[in-house]
This record gives structure tokens, C-alpha cells and sequence, in this order.
């Protein structure tokens, strides 16, 4: 069995993700500065940003698939 392109889809796959995170972690940053978010709600904040921001990507990316 050729493994290849399941390696070739996995690299896209990590390198699309880490982008991803990267676009949170700058939106989580722009929002705790902006709203000036103290250092004790900080956590809980990232938690539902998080929450929602990889509910969207993946709710996107079925619709798009037309999976939805």
C-alpha cells in the first residue's frame, strides 16, 4: 500500500491548522488588549474563543464540503 499521499494530505492538513491557530492566537491577543481583559478571566476567555473559533472552522468546512 502507498502511503504517500496520505502523508502529502497529513503535511497540508498540519501546516493549515497550525496557520489556524496562529489566526486565533492573534485575534485572542487583539481581543484582550482591545477590551482590556484582566489576567484572572484571561483563561476562561481563551477557552470559549477557542471553543468557538474551531466550531466555526470545522462547521465551515463541512458546509463547504456539503456535508451540512
Amino acid at each position: 500500500m502507498d502511503f504517500r499521499p496520505l502523508i502529502f494530505r497529513s503535511q497540508w492538513l498540519g501546516i493549515a491548522l497550525g496557520i489556524l491557530s496562529y489566526i486565533r492566537t492573534v485575534i485572542f491577543n487583539t481581543l484582550v488588549d482591545y477590551f482590556e481583559i484582566s489576567a484572572d478571566k484571561k483563561y476562561s476567555v481563551g477557552v470559549v474563543l477557542t471553543v468557538v473559533f474551531w466550531f466555526l472552522v470545522f462547521f465551515g468546512y463541512n458546509k463547504v464540503r456539503g456535508r451540512i
